[in-house]
């Protein structure tokens, strides 16, 4: 098993709640990765963009994976 799913103890109507869209997944992604707000990891810059069409988090200057 993957270890990716629904948090133990969470039941599906708060599973949704917190996660049933895409933007408030990516905004769980993005606050569970930097929760101290986005740092890139090359150049520190905190300037970020994303790409409708990716799910991917870039700095104005280096693609953070």
């Amino acid at each position: 098993m993957s270890g990716i799913g629904r948090p133990r103890g969470l039941s599906m109507q708060d599973f949704f709640s917190r996660y049933g869209t895409e933007e408030q997944c990516r905004e769980a992604l993005f606050a569970k990765r930097w929760p101290n707000g986005f740092v890139c990891p090359r150049c520190a810059g905190s300037t970020y963009y994303t790409q409708a069409t990716h799910v991917r988090v870039m700095s104005t200057h280096h693609v953070v994976d």
